[in-house]
């Protein structure tokens, strides 16, 4: 399992869920807890796949098409775009819930819990408490101290920490080759693989990161108590 994920880092945490299938010991949920890009939700989607796909995830098979698609029947995300996860979102994530699946199996998944309101958190606690049978929840977040702690105690909890730069550029070279930037690309990432892809992926997003750069450059050597204020309020 742990080879054919695409993954950067991680392995203790892959091997983890490897002896929870392989033991026949599934949590109905976990929680996966870290700092920011550095590849929870990878590992979460991935999971949904090995958790719904007959072969295990083999990336090929309608259903791992159809979770990539978000048109699985028995997949739900809750996709972070960059707002709270209101009550309503909750009730309605109930009311799926409880019909029937049409597999053995339904994947709930939550990127960025912290962004569930409290009132949403304890909503949210009553279909986590009495899951349907065959229904995981698979949960990631960035600030897990924003989580409440009872939900906290019904969750099996993994935390994920900062990719090696030594790892992250060796895997980066695989994919990627050896493009000039990468060296200091890696360095930018800081240990964050979403961070280095992002930024090898999206060319426009280097040269913004290389713009901005030059002019904190310039800034900081400048003299000109006017010039500061006025470059910072560029910045707004």
């Amino acid at each position: 399992m742990n080879d054919s994920w695409d993954l950067i880092g991680h392995q203790k945490q892959l091997e983890h869920l490897e002896n929870d299938f392989s033991s026949n010991n599934l949590s109905h949920a976990y929680f996966f807890y870290g700092p920011k890009a550095i590849g929870k939700f990878t590992l979460a989607k991935h999971f949904s796949k090995r958790l719904l796909c007959p072969n295990g995830r083999c990336e090929t098979c309608r259903d791992c098409r159809m979770i990539d698609s978000g048109l699985h029947p028995d997949f739900i995300h809750l996709i972070d775009q960059g707002e709270t996860i209101k009550i309503d979102h909750i009730r309605e994530l109930s009311r799926k819930v409880s019909l029937s699946t049409q597999g053995k199996r339904r994947v709930v998944l939550i990127d960025n819990l912290e962004r569930m309101p409290v009132e949403a958190q304890n909503a949210f606690l009553k279909t986590l408490e009495e899951p349907p049978e065959g229904t995981f929840f698979l949960l990631t977040a960035s600030r897990p101290k924003k989580v409440l702690p009872t939900i906290l105690s019904r969750v099996r909890q993994q935390e994920f920490g900062l990719v090696e730069e030594v790892r992250l550029k060796k895997v980066l070279q695989k994919k990627y080759g050896n493009p000039s930037q990468l060296d200091m690309i890696v360095d930018v990432a800081q240990g964050r693989p979403g961070v280095a892809i992002q930024l090898l992926d999206q060319p426009e997003e280097w040269a913004a990161h290389q713009h901005l750069t030059q002019q904190i450059q310039q800034f900081l050597t400048q003299n000109n108590v006017v010039a500061k204020f006025v470059f910072v309020e560029t910045l707004d």
